[in-house]
């Protein structure tokens, strides 16, 4: 069985709660988790250098990543989005998938199309695909989306 971690202390920085975790319960427990965050943390500080200004989005990334959850990335045209997590996907080794959204984009255009061996079959089944097989993906433009 697991144990849980313990807060140490909580600091605040900058009006922001930061937990700090006694670091022999970190890592004494669970080596793999803290191999994995000090990698997450490295490709985060990698990232960090490469974009002006992304310091910000590069954190709000790396902390979905670890905590398998959605970002939501909203900025004008030109402000590196894509390019951000482009370089997060090449740094996990997966898989990075966008597309810009319009009223003519359909499901099959995001998640795949339906599998017709299985509808012949009788079975409503699809080809998961793009979207739906993607580490990072990025819809872009989605407020012109019609989804």
């Amino acid at each position: 069985m697991a144990k849980k971690l313990i807060a140490k202390d909580v600091d605040v920085v900058d009006n922001l709660p930061t937990l700090v975790v006694a670091p022999a319960l970190a890592t004494s427990n669970c080596p793999a988790l803290a191999q994995i965050a000090g990698q997450l943390r490295t490709l985060r500080e990698h990232v960090t250098t490469q974009f002006v200004a992304r310091a910000e989005m590069a954190e709000a990334v790396a902390v979905a990543l670890a905590a398998n959850e959605h970002v939501f990335v909203y900025g004008p045209p030109g402000t590196a989005k894509s390019s951000l997590l482009r370089c997060f996907a090449s740094g996990i080794g997966g898989k990075f998938f966008r597309i810009v959204l319009n009223p003519d984009i359909t499901r099959e255009d995001i998640v795949g199309p339906l599998d017709p061996a299985a509808v012949r079959n009788g079975e409503w089944r699809r080809k998961w695909s793009k979207f739906a097989t993607s580490e990072i993906a990025f819809l872009d433009e989605i407020w012109k989306g019609a989804l």
